[in-house]
């Protein structure tokens, strides 16, 4: 090999010949390479961990340098505030909302959707001009809006493309002074519980225990005992309007709620019983009289379940213990009156009817007080009952053919045909009277007048 040093060439062949100053100074350079070598080796686990270590959003996503501009994250300008994205369906396109005006004319009211009877999902408060902007799905809502000081408003409405605004007539309830606070529903149920105070409830009663029921649910839905009772109420609300199937519904998915509730069951044989399915009825009762056999109202429930089956002796015994335990309401005492009218008890079925006479007098009593005083022989006692009767009533064909044939039995020929006359023209099949036997004595009257 050749090379030049100072200008001056050097031809070089075999091993190189080093002077001393020459060697040490590779010695030197040797530690140096090997120190160097050593550092590497050391600082090659921190530089893995480092690569390997967790990274941050921002690594995540990735930062780019946007021609002429910051740097972008995930598509927008750093320093650039997150937008929020609307919910997309599962089709990718995003959910059909209208917006709705809700007009109360009144401020800071609460407009909210009532889902299933029983939770209240708020929309928001009006504002001060009494209307609350927002915006919802095309379809049917139930809607409550409430204020303090207002009495509360519920009406359904139909979103649908031109009709988005609805109004609620909000009326001013009277201040606090001036009325009692209306009870709660826990204490509307616990009246109802009270044999003494069962019958003294109205509509309007449980149409208060079930918003207030349905409040506190949507408040606390993981309360079995809270839900139970809001479906109480809306079954007991149900049941009241006529709408049995609703009302079997209700109760039915109370007692799954709590099974051990006798509340729930009697609710439920109420519903059967008035929706003719008496078996099912009777079944329902009984569980509730399992459940709590000190409460008198399945008493008299089970009472006319057997009384429309016809065990008249047995339903008696119901009749009697409901009204031991304190259920001696109007409908129990006629209930055993007409079971002793089915077995033939007239003396006792008359104390019952003559007590009824005074205290609830309707065409049903009367019929019930004439024909225990015919058959106990008292026929000028039985004739003002069945005429009373058919004053209470006059469209009742048995109540014009009672009267018509007591007063052929006591040769009051005129009035017993005028009577009978009118009970076949009232009963034009023979499923209420003996239509034969008013013929008969329809003919004989008009022969012997």
């Amino acid at each position: 090999m050749s090379f030049l040093t100072n200008r001056r060439r050097y031809s070089v062949s075999g091993p190189p010949v080093t002077s001393p100053a020459v060697r040490r100074a590779s010695r030197r350079l040797m530690t140096v390479v090997v120190a160097v070598s050593l550092v590497a080796l050391a600082a090659y686990p921190l530089i893995a961990l480092a690569q390997d270590r967790p990274k941050i959003a921002d690594e995540v996503e990735g930062v780019e340098k946007p021609k002429g501009g910051a740097a972008k994250e995930n598509g927008r300008t750093k320093g650039e505030g997150r937008r929020s994205r609307a919910p997309r369906t599962s089709a990718g396109r995003q959910p059909a909302t209208l917006g709705v005006v809700f007009i109360t004319g009144v401020a800071e009211a609460d407009v909210s959707v009532l889902r299933n009877d029983t939770r209240l999902d708020s929309l928001g408060l009006t504002g001060a001009d009494g209307r609350l902007l927002t915006r919802l799905p095309q379809g049917d809502y139930d809607v409550v809006v409430t204020r303090d000081g207002y009495y509360p408003r519920r009406q359904p409405v139909e979103v649908r493309p031109g009709n988005t605004t609805y109004t609620f007539n909000l009326a001013k309830a009277p201040a606090p002074t001036d009325v009692t606070p209306p009870p709660t529903a826990a204490e509307i149920i616990r009246r109802y519980l009270d044999p003494k105070q069962t019958d003294n409830l109205k509509p309007a009663d449980w149409q208060v225990a079930q918003a207030q029921a349905a409040a506190l649910y949507a408040q606390n839905s993981v309360e079995p005992q809270l839900e139970a009772q809001a479906l109480f109420t809306q079954g007991q609300v149900a049941f009241l309007r006529g709408d049995y199937r609703g009302a079997v519904s209700s109760f039915n998915h109370a007692a799954l709620v709590m099974p051990n509730s006798a509340l729930a069951y009697y609710g439920l044989g109420n519903a059967y019983f008035a929706g003719g399915y008496v078996n099912e009825a009777k079944r329902s009762y009984q569980r509730a009289i399992e459940l709590n056999g000190e409460l008198a109202l399945p008493y008299k429930g089970m009472g006319d379940t057997l009384l429309r089956l016809g065990k008249s002796e047995e339903a008696l015994g119901f009749f009697e213990r409901a009204r031991a335990l304190g259920y001696d309401s109007t409908e129990t005492r006629l209930g055993v009156a007409r079971a002793l009218l089915k077995l033939r008890r007239w003396q006792q079925g008359l104390s019952e009817f003559l007590e009824l006479s005074r205290t609830a007098p309707t065409a049903e009593v009367f019929l019930g007080l004439g024909d225990c005083y015919a058959n106990l022989g008292q026929a000028h006692s039985a004739a003002p009952a069945y005429r009373k009767a058919v004053e209470l009533e006059p469209h009742s064909a048995l109540a014009h053919y009672k009267r018509g044939a007591l007063a052929y039995e006591l040769h009051e020929y005129a009035e017993a045909a005028k009577a009978l006359e009118r009970a076949l023209a009232l009963a034009p099949t023979g499923s209420v009277i003996d239509r034969s036997r008013a013929r008969e004595m329809l003919r004989k009257a008009r022969r012997k007048n």
